[in-house]
């Protein structure tokens, strides 16, 4: 998915998605300088947590989500996770699922 960030007349870009080539979870930030940081999680827990973070750290500097999510068809496993290499993935999978569907709710 990409969300985007507005404050004043900045913009930023995040991005999740999940790498099938190597098992991991990825956020990549993009800024309106061209600047582009990428972080990589193999454990949807730390990814979630970092995600969480991401949020607050937008929203303590007054930034604003513009507009709707898009959603990337090829940013999901292509493959059911295993429970026994991510713990509680499904359960964490789908409180993040939540989250996402309430926001789009409140924000048609």
């Amino acid at each position: 998915m990409i969300w985007f960030w507005t404050r004043e007349h900045q913009r930023m870009r995040l991005e999740t998605r999940y790498d099938n080539d190597t098992s991991e979870f990825v956020v990549v930030i993009q800024r309106d300088d061209g600047r582009e940081e990428s972080e990589r999680f193999s454990d949807i827990a730390a990814f979630r947590q970092r995600l969480v973070a991401l949020e607050q750290q937008c929203e303590a500097e007054q930034c604003v989500q513009s507009g709707a999510p898009v959603l990337l068809p090829e940013g999901f496993p292509n493959q059911p996770l295993a429970l026994e290499t991510t713990g509680k993935t499904l359960a964490a999978f789908a409180r993040a699922c939540d989250r996402i569907d309430t926001w789009l709710m409140s924000n048609p």
